[in-house]
């Protein structure tokens, strides 16, 4: 892994940062904007997340913010970059279903739905990543990067002991 990532890591880690940073962003406004609106003020999906970190925190850490990002990027980059040869398909269909898969086996409202928005804006900035590394330990890195800051944020906010 890191001879691989190493090899380029100037490179691959000023691409990560700047399009998880605008991911980021966009993920943050849209955050904003449908808390604003709906009167819904958590996804559920993420309501799910926070009670898990709760319960298991340490475990939570291994399966969120290692195993998860890990087997997301090898099925919604890896696999549908396998699948799809055009470039801006790939990238918005892997986005896309990544944002549609993490909110549609918890939706309790249509606003549930809104948040397709914030999720999917990751999960372009994630096939970005990679698409422009070609590496795909470059997008595990960063989602397991942002996956691991919301858990240490959830923790914290939470107030929640290891």
């Amino acid at each position: 892994f890191l001879l691989f990532f190493n090899k380029n890591f100037g490179t691959y880690s000023d691409i990560a940062i700047k399009y998880w940073i605008i991911g980021f962003l966009v993920m943050l406004i849209s955050n904003i904007i449908i808390t604003n609106i709906a009167p819904i003020k958590l996804a559920s999906n993420e309501e799910g997340i926070r009670e898990i970190i709760k319960a298991i925190p340490f475990i939570s850490f291994i399966v969120i913010g290692i195993l998860s990002p890990i087997s997301e990027e090898l099925i919604f980059r890896k696999s549908f970059k396998d699948a799809i040869k055009t470039k801006w398909i790939f990238i918005l269909i892997s986005g896309l279903v990544f944002g549609l898969l993490h909110v549609i086996t918890h939706i309790n409202s249509l606003y549930d739905l809104l948040y397709i928005v914030p999720y999917s804006s990751l999960g372009i900035a994630f096939a970005l990543i990679y698409y422009k590394t070609n590496n795909i330990f470059t997008s595990i890195f960063s989602h397991v990067l942002h996956n691991t800051i919301l858990i240490i944020l959830n923790v914290l906010f939470l107030g929640v002991i290891i």
